[in-house]
């Protein structure tokens, strides 16, 4: 009898585990952390002092992670940066993906005169919510496509403090809306595109070049929570994904985001993507 009780307890923490990835669509997902995204009320003043400490933290552990590109890859080691309520090592991944894509679309343009403005208001693109919405934007996009005023980096502790104002859900505890980021790479005057059918995988990985990924670590558990990463298209037309805590990860290339999920995590199973060009 103890042994069946602990069998069918055992199965109700299984089914609770898996029951979001399992019975609520990716759409839904998405739609309730858009939700949660516009009851956000952070301060302007707490962002200001979490974008202070952050300055200074950020110069201290950048290089630990850092990959010698430049790109973070080690998300565990920002145990001192805040992001809301919580650490950029907890819930800051959304953000780090926006870094590494500015990073990455940045590599190899000309570079011209860009500037960083983290609060202009725009309309919210494709969203039910009607009213604006302050955006971090880029402004000064040259004819040439180039990306600068960020002498080749993101300022990453002021991307930090922009979605802590617009797009952070819960105080940060469950990270950031993934629809957040494509309001900001649109209001950078990017391309970018955003879909929850992973029938269109295929027509974005032949349309972009540079993509974010949010997804389930493990489609059977819940409680492993969800990770967002950035991937791009190297050289020979294969996918590379940062920042992943995967020792070596962001060194391999893939020829499809099936074969990178499936590399990273057995039950990794993707919500939504993002597809952005310059």
């Amino acid at each position: 009898m103890a042994d069946d009780h602990i069998k069918t307890t055992s199965g109700i923490e299984s089914w609770f585990r898996s029951f979001i990835p399992a019975h609520i669509s990716d759409r839904t997902v998405i739609g309730a952390y858009r939700f949660l995204d516009a009851l956000n009320h952070y301060s302007k003043r707490r962002a200001d002092s979490d974008f202070l400490q952050n300055k200074f933290e950020w110069g201290k552990c950048r290089d630990r992670a850092c990959s010698p590109h430049g790109f973070i890859e080690w998300q565990s080691v920002l145990t001192d940066m805040k992001y809301g309520s919580v650490t950029v090592a907890y819930a800051g991944c959304e953000v780090i993906a926006v870094y590494n894509t500015l990073l990455d679309l940045a590599n190899g343009l000309i570079i011209d005169d860009i500037n960083f403005m983290p609060y202009i208001k725009v309309n919210s693109y494709e969203s039910n919510i009607s009213s604006d919405i302050d955006v971090p934007v880029l402004e000064g996009r040259s004819s040439l496509s180039g990306l600068s005023g960020f002498s080749n980096h993101p300022d990453f502790p002021e991307l930090l403090r922009s979605f802590e104002l617009n797009g952070m859900v819960l105080g940060g505890r469950f990270g950031t809306s993934p629809y957040s980021l494509l309001n900001f790479f649109k209001a950078a005057g990017f391309e970018a595109a955003f879909t929850t059918d992973r029938s269109e995988y295929a027509e974005f990985e032949r349309t972009y070049k540079t993509f974010i990924l949010t997804m389930y670590n493990d489609v059977r558990d819940i409680t492993k929570e969800i990770h967002t990463v950035s991937m791009s298209v190297d050289s020979n037309g294969q996918l590379v994904a940062h920042n992943t805590g995967i020792a070596g990860f962001a060194d391999r290339s893939y020829p499809s985001f099936d074969e990178l999920l499936r590399s990273y995590s057995e039950y990794a199973t993707p919500i939504a993507l993002i597809g952005i060009k310059a």
